[in-house]
């Protein structure tokens, strides 16, 4: 600051004040270059990172979004709810500019986001997470200042679960119509899966079965046999026929049955459990022992 003043004696005196602001431009460029390298880390993350004024209108979007047809800066200015699917924005409407935070936020909320297209009508599904933001004014008072959100592109992942919930049905179709039992046991041998088959050979429903060790369902002479059968398919890995046994029904008649074992490996290659076929061979037996 500069202010001039005068003296009686007629001279006059400049009074210079001088502050040093080059702390303060420091910090502004510390700022600065702190800014570009979270916007770098933002632009590099694979999900659609956004923010919203109180508006609920875009004041940044990050680079992921040029993956669907869009310029970051074309998005500007222009209202959330115009990227999402006409039919998804009435329940989009509170939960991208979310006002929550904390436990109350929006997490892995389900919507269909517009692809920059011709027809307008594409879309991807996303799932995001939102939560509002907030500052304190002068007064003390907690004031909404807008919505930063993430928004991850889960189409694929639908997609896979659907084939796999499709195969899963034909699977299903399959092994139940096998007049053979099937079963899968996990490696201590509890019973994770089995065909309708099975529970007539057992007399047992399927929610009987599942969760229950095999051991319940022989005597235990047989189910220690039945042990040193699986315990060596386990070490060995080499699939094999099993012997005849006697299997006890839940009207407690004796049934002889006899089938084979294979391992279950997981995506590491280790073994997991075992699946196998079992054949009721009781009327067999009744005509080979006359």
């Amino acid at each position: 600051d500069i202010c001039r003043i005068g003296s009686s004696d007629g001279v006059y005196y400049r009074i210079v004040s001088v502050t040093d602001i080059s702390r303060f431009k420091n910090l502004e460029s510390k700022f600065e270059k702190s800014e570009k390298n979270l916007i770098s880390i933002i632009n590099n993350i694979p999900d659609i990172v956004y923010r919203l004024n109180p508006e609920s209108n875009i004041s940044f979007i990050s680079d992921e979004i040029r993956n669907y047809g869009y310029n970051p800066e074309e998005l500007k200015g222009m209202n959330i709810c115009s990227l999402i699917h006409p039919d998804d924005r009435k329940k989009s409407v509170y939960r991208l500019n979310e006002r929550r935070t904390g436990e109350r936020r929006t997490r892995s909320f389900e919507v269909r986001f517009l692809l920059k297209s011709s027809s307008g009508q594409e879309y991807r599904l996303f799932s995001v997470n939102a939560e509002g933001l907030y500052y304190i004014d002068e007064n003390g008072s907690r004031v909404f200042d807008g919505t930063q959100g993430i928004a991850r592109d889960i189409s694929q992942k639908r997609i896979t679960e659907y084939a796999l919930s499709e195969s899963e049905e034909k699977r299903e179709s399959v092994l139940n119509g096998l007049e053979d039992g099937y079963y899968e046991v996990d490696v201590h041998g509890n019973f994770v899966y089995l065909n309708s088959s099975l529970c007539k050979i057992t007399g047992y429903d399927k929610e009987e079965m599942l969760g229950k060790n095999y051991k319940s369902f022989f005597t235990e002479d047989t189910a220690e046999i039945i042990f040193m059968a699986f315990t060596e398919l386990f070490k060995t890995g080499i699939s094999k026929k099993l012997a005849a046994w006697t299997t006890i029904r839940k009207d407690g008649k004796k049934r002889v049955v006899e089938g084979s074992a294979s391992i279950i490996k997981g995506s590491d290659g280790r073994a997991v459990g075992f699946r196998g076929i079992v054949r009721d061979i009781t009327e067999k037996k009744k005509l080979e022992n006359e």
